[in-house]
């Protein structure tokens, strides 16, 4: 696999070329090969690991570009003349800037359906811990950190304080879990199992706790497309829909292999510890309009309808 560095919006960000380019047919419909090449930007960790069968697979031509810095993500929706074909992004990200008439990126399928946690290396932790008591989340503007405080709201749990590590990610909270033996935090998959792996956390799943509340699942990070390229070279992103859906598959029956190939991305954990993390990452592919009620629900529910712009998207959102 073939990998270069390039610069995106200004910030240098890896991008690994991983498939033989080729030219760019648009016979989508004939018996010709489509070799064109589909631009593909996502973050590492769940999303990265959903996305991986078909980032790795051979014969789907495509270029992946890392995105390092998550609070760019808005702008590369609003690029002009919308660069990437495919956005791997956060549900609520794509779908604000939709309502808004801020991008035209129409949503294919969810990937993953919540990996954040309470956890604690408190002795007999319960969520009642948290009551009255400061408690550290990460992504202080993000829907993480909302979903964490619309859960407690709805379990009548009123901590003191709402902290953040400095810098504000996931891996800030997860080092406090790890060296405070006291501490209450937000964590996510892999890292919680990273920190399990050096000492004796109880943890409590958040998109368990929202689905014991709601009655519906979280849709947590999503595949969005540009839906004039789509149309161009169907066949092309069908093929690679596919190959995600198998992936995530795998994720349940054989999270070894969806390590393996997450790490081959970049992914910087132990095959063993990744093994053991897939199955707390939540990765499932539900395509857009089998997910239509889960995020209608979201969008539109006091306490989260903020992150996703106060209202249900319309019905042309939805890719298929």
């Amino acid at each position: 696999m073939k990998k270069k560095v390039l610069g995106f919006f200004g910030i240098t960000l890896a991008t690994l070329t991983l498939a033989a380019c080729g030219n760019n047919n648009k016979n989508n419909n004939s018996g010709d090969t489509d070799n064109y090449k589909i631009s593909i930007a996502c973050p590492s960790g769940a999303p990265l690991m959903a996305i991986s069968g078909a980032v790795e697979a051979e014969n789907i031509g495509h270029e992946l570009t890392l995105i390092e810095d998550t609070s760019t993500i808005p702008s590369i929706f609003q690029a002009a003349q919308n660069k990437e074909d495919i956005i791997v992004a956060p549900v609520n990200v794509g779908t604000k800037l939709y309502n808004a008439g801020n991008s035209a990126y129409k949503l294919a399928a969810v990937v993953t359906w919540g990996n954040t946690y309470f956890a604690s290396q408190k002795a007999g932790f319960t969520l009642n811990d948290i009551n009255g008591n400061d408690i550290t989340l990460f992504g202080e503007t993000s829907i993480n950190a909302g979903i964490a405080k619309y859960v407690l709201a709805k379990k009548s749990i009123v901590p003191s304080n709402y902290l953040y590590p400095n810098p504000d990610e996931v891996k800030g909270a997860n080092q406090l879990l790890i060296q405070n033996a006291t501490a209450m935090v937000m964590t996510a998959d892999p890292m919680l199992t990273v920190a399990k792996s050096k000492k004796t956390i109880t943890s409590y799943s958040i998109s368990d706790l929202y689905k014991e509340i709601t009655n519906h699942d979280y849709p947590q990070a999503a595949i969005f497309v540009n839906p004039d390229t789509y149309e161009e070279h169907k066949g092309k992103f069908d093929e690679f829909f596919g190959a995600v859906k198998e992936t995530c598959e795998k994720a349940a029956t054989n999270p070894s292999e969806v390590a393996e190939k997450s790490i081959e991305l970049g992914i910087e954990q132990t095959k063993e510890i990744l093994t053991a993390a897939i199955p707390g990452c939540n990765l499932k592919y539900v395509k857009a309009s089998d997910a239509k009620l889960d995020l209608a629900f979201a969008a539109t529910e006091e306490g989260l309808k903020q992150y996703f712009g106060n209202k249900a998207p319309v019905d042309s959102f939805y890719l298929f």
